[in-house]
């Protein structure tokens, strides 16, 4: 629906909107930044020594509010007549729209896009599609999910109990797996809502053996998972770990792999040993002693101890990488 050059004609429509209401949000994960959440911007500048962060291609400074206190929130465009303006005309059009944050369910422009949709009366032609932490429902949005086609939730859970909470602090794992419960409990009740849920988890060095634990939590559920392999920050990539560190995982995945009975569990196994295999030779020890460096920070500015609750990872680094604890 272009013409030659590309331009657009009259029949082009847009079909799906993707939309990041900021950068709101109430947990401040290790893999995040004030990019993505707010709460991170005291953190951030213990962490890494500047107020100074990357966003996209551009460099953004958090600022002191009229408190005194560094504030990394996101300009609210969303509340400008013209973006408001702007989403009316294409309503007509979409049959999907995903959010993210920050954490969407916390934003009332999000409700607000729903119940324009709903008043425009093509909320019944439209699929919502959500990434969340799943740490508040709102009742009034539920609400709202059952006049629309069916809602696509992927909850990130990137490990369980202690470890959840250390890695998406200050996140409770009990709040959030009651939350996914009861979501899905609306399958079973008196609720007109097509609802999906998928568990995705970040393998990273925190989390290396995470698809043991989330797989089981999963199967539980009946919820489909989603794996994600951490890219940046570069400190909680698996590829920058020691070759006898992979080995062990290797071995490790293998003998869960060959436990297993189901052939999609066995290929998510496979998929990891694959991922380790590839990038057996690229370990980068200053970027392993900059985790090392960084939980310990973190340790002391949210008390918690990384060595105890992650176990497995100090022993997989003390004995295949002891030159990074200094």
């Amino acid at each position: 629906y272009t013409n030659q050059d590309g331009s657009l004609t009259n029949l082009s429509k847009i079909k799906m909107l993707s939309l990041r209401f900021g950068n709101i949000c109430n947990f401040k994960c290790i893999m995040c930044g004030p990019k993505h959440s707010h709460l991170w911007a005291d953190d951030h500048v213990e962490l890494y020594g500047t107020t100074k962060f990357n966003k996209g291609n551009s460099i953004y400074k958090i600022l002191l509010n009229s408190n005194g206190k560094y504030d990394a929130k996101s300009f609210p465009w969303w509340e400008t007549d013209q973006w408001w303006k702007k989403f009316d005309e294409v309503i007509p059009t979409l049959s999907s729209m995903y959010f993210t944050g920050g954490e969407p369910f916390l934003i009332p422009a999000m409700g607000k896009c729903l119940d324009r949709l709903i008043d425009a009366g093509v909320s019944k032609n439209i699929t919502l599609q959500y990434d969340s932490n799943m740490s508040v429902i709102n009742d009034n949005i539920i609400q709202k999910f059952e006049k629309f086609k069916g809602i696509s939730i992927a909850a990130s859970v990137d490990d369980t109990e202690e470890r959840f909470e250390l890695i998406r602090n200050p996140g409770k794992y009990a709040v959030v797996l009651d939350n996914i419960k009861n979501i899905l409990s609306m399958k079973d009740k008196k609720h007109n809502i097509n609802i999906n849920m998928t568990i995705t988890s970040c393998i990273g060095v925190a989390s290396p053996y995470v698809t043991s634990r989330i797989i089981p939590l999963a199967e539980e559920l009946n919820c489909e998972t989603f794996f994600r392999y951490m890219e940046g920050p570069n400190w909680l990539s698996l590829k920058y770990m020691s070759p006898g560190s992979k080995m062990q995982m290797i071995r490790e995945l293998t003998s869960m792999k060959n436990s297993s009975s189901n052939d999609l569990t066995k290929n998510i196994y496979q998929t990891q040993i694959n991922f380790l295999q590839t990038f057996m030779n690229s370990y980068d020890p200053k970027i392993i002693r900059q985790f090392v460096i960084n939980m310990d920070k973190l340790d002391k500015l949210r008390n918690h101890d990384w060595k105890k609750t992650l176990p497995d990872v100090y022993e997989l680094l003390y004995k295949y990488s002891p030159e990074v604890f200094g």
